[in-house]
């Protein structure tokens, strides 16, 4: 409508709806990252080193027999029944996932993700095309100065 600007509202809708898109795209690469990071290999757990024996003193004073794992449930924990994708390699990885769990394993997570690449792109949009504006507010006034002199 003969202006640049679009408007505050296009501009978070816009920077919202590539980086939703963007964040679902890239949502198995992401399941298979997160669970190869993440797999716990059976065979080589030794015991944890600050599993103790009990005090001689008092044998009521109960010990650590568990690993405590300070990660969500959610991220490290696979679903019951999930395979340890037993691999360095994404591509590998995706064909196991997919065999194993299907599509639906590929996209595990992918509402969370899609909602937090929206808000974080949307937000990324509205103040890159902010700094943009004041730069060339900036600048133009350095100009017209300078054409004074």
């Amino acid at each position: 409508m003969g202006s640049r600007d679009i408007g505050l509202p296009l501009e978070l809708f816009t920077g919202a709806a590539a980086g939703g898109l963007a964040g679902v795209i890239t949502c198995p690469l992401d399941v298979v990252k997160t669970r190869i990071q993440t797999q716990i290999n059976p065979s080589s757990q030794t015991p944890a080193p600050h599993v103790q024996s009990k005090p001689k003193g008092n044998p009521t004073v109960k010990t650590q027999i568990r690993s405590i794992s300070t990660s969500s449930p959610s991220t490290h924990t696979p679903r019951p029944g999930s395979v340890n994708l037993d691999t360095s390699s994404v591509v590998t990885g995706l064909k196991l996932l997919y065999k194993t769990e299907g599509v639906a394993g590929w996209f595990r997570g992918v509402g969370p993700r899609f909602v937090w690449t929206s808000v974080q792109s949307g937000c990324m949009l509205f103040l890159y095309q902010n700094i943009l504006r004041q730069l060339e507010v900036h600048y133009s006034s350095d100009n017209e100065v300078d054409s004074v002199v």
